[in-house]
């Protein structure tokens, strides 16, 4: 005898294959939960080990900045006592404007990360 698939045969057939298909797709889902987890768990890790990298790396980048700001100055004090006359003058002039003009720029910058953070 042959089954008839488009009769009962047919409809069996169907509903076997639709609970197997949600038995994988419960399967899959829980296994996929339970990855998710894991990977979510690392992942939130991985963050804040990168953000603990950024505080480093932002101390580090400030004490280096703080080291360089000394050294120009002492330079600039070297070269202010090295010239004479008309050139100490304007050399101090010199100094006195790109002074200036970096603390210009440093507010700005600091202005701009203020309005961006808040």
């Amino acid at each position: 005898m042959q089954p008839d698939y488009l009769g009962v045969d047919g409809g069996r057939l169907a509903m076997a294959f639709a609970s197997g298909c949600v038995a994988t797709f419960a399967f899959t889902a829980a296994i996929g939960g339970f990855i998710w987890q894991l990977i979510g768990k690392s992942r939130e890790y991985r963050i804040k080990d990168l953000r603990a990298d950024l505080v480093a790396e932002k101390e580090r980048c400030a004490e280096m900045e703080r080291r360089l700001v000394d050294r120009i100055q002492q330079l600039e004090t070297l070269l202010i006592f090295e010239t004479a006359g008309n050139v100490r003058q304007g050399a101090q002039l010199a100094i006195t404007e790109i002074r200036r003009e970096v603390e210009a720029r440093v507010r700005s910058a600091a202005q701009e990360k203020d309005g961006v953070t808040e």
